[in-house]
């Protein structure tokens, strides 16, 4: 009988699930490689059983051995050892640990890198990654653009610092960047810097921020706001303008709002806090709603939580029923329309 190798068949799942985790996040909107970090004990595991697994399959068969697979062990200790000392450093908070040993940083300290004079376009586009970004108002008719904090040396930057930022012109916009992304595999997040991205943003001027994996705070500005994010925590007040929000994942906390508000979010808590004038529709699949009303607010509420609860401080006659519980009701004829639904979370509506 043919002897049993040990090992081979834990590797094969294991590059069969890292080849499908790198294949489906190229097509999915949500950073699975992340659950690289959360799932990598699983392959301890999985050895175990091929092992306890391996011992009971002999059963009368004596002569059969279970021999270790030497090469097969030990890529799985790489990959264990590697995945093992990455989350590590995760959990410790430092996402530059490498670069510490070898001490290739930079530092910024809130110098402007840029000034950007609009165009008549009148529309600014701030696509980033692997950093924080923060809009405040502008109290000139430029654009400032400032860096604070810490990364990453590139060489191909050679020290310059204006060397970081590019300015281009697209679809009718201007189009803000880093010219050097990061210079390490992305999945393995090493590179992800304790950076902020500081925009002085004049009035009037529409913005449209793309953001991976960094968090997003406006403050105080006159224009029109649209976000596309992955992974991102989103904060705003005193906004005058329209917004529309698209995030994966992270949560969304609102002030002081005047315009209208459209939320899609795949996962995290949407928090609003304003007396609405405007329409205000949000829409989460796996997240809690909570809106901060006056009490006197009036509009048309259709709110809709399927398989959660709906607490409710104004008065409104709740709907309730097997899965989902429901609110139609209009006070007052008029602005604003509340379109809340939420598909596995609660929505709570306090007062002021």
């Amino acid at each position: 009988m043919k002897d049993i190798k040990i090992g081979r068949l834990t590797l094969a799942f294991t590059f069969i699930a890292l080849g499908l985790i790198i294949f489906l996040e190229k097509f999915t909107y949500f950073k699975l490689m992340d659950l690289l970090f959360i799932l990598w004990p699983m392959i301890i595991i999985a050895l175990g059983f091929e092992i306890i697994v391996s011992s009971f399959s002999k059963g009368e068969d004596y002569k059969r051995k279970n021999n270790l697979d030497i090469l097969s062990i030990s890529v799985i200790i790489i990959l264990v050892t590697i995945l093992g000392f990455l989350n590590f450093s995760l959990k410790l908070g430092d996402m530059n640990l490498f670069s510490k040993f070898i001490n290739i940083k930079d530092e910024y300290n809130g110098v402007i890198l840029e000034e950007i004079t609009i165009d008549e376009s009148k529309k600014l586009i701030i696509d980033e990654s692997d950093i924080d970004i923060e809009v405040i108002k502008s109290e000139s008719s430029k654009v400032k653009v400032r860096l604070e904090g810490e990364d990453q040396k590139n060489q191909d930057i050679k020290n310059d610092d204006k060397n970081l930022l590019e300015v281009t012109q697209v679809e009718g916009a201007t189009r803000l960047t880093r010219k050097v992304k990061a210079n390490t595999v992305y999945f393995m997040k090493i590179n992800k810097s304790s950076m902020k991205y500081i925009v002085e943003l004049p009035n009037d001027i529409d913005l449209e921020i793309i953001s991976r994996n960094g968090d997003i705070k406006i403050n105080d500005i006159e224009s029109n706001v649209t976000i596309k994010s992955k992974d991102s925590d989103i904060g705003f007040e005193n906004i005058k303008g329209d917004m529309s929000i698209l995030n994966s994942s992270g949560d969304i906390d609102g002030k002081k709002l005047t315009g209208d508000i459209d939320v899609i979010s795949s996962s995290g808590d949407v928090t609003l806090d304003s007396r609405f004038i405007k329409n205000i529709d949000v829409e989460t699949q796996n997240g809690d709603v909570t809106l901060k009303l006056p009490e006197d607010q009036t509009g048309k509420f259709n709110i809709v939580s399927a398989y959660g609860n709906i607490d409710d401080e104004l008065g409104f006659s709740i709907i309730e029923s097997a899965s989902t519980n429901s609110i139609t009701e209009v006070r007052k004829i008029g602005n604003p329309v509340f379109n809340i639904r939420t598909h596995n979370g609660d929505i709570t509506i306090e007062t002021d």
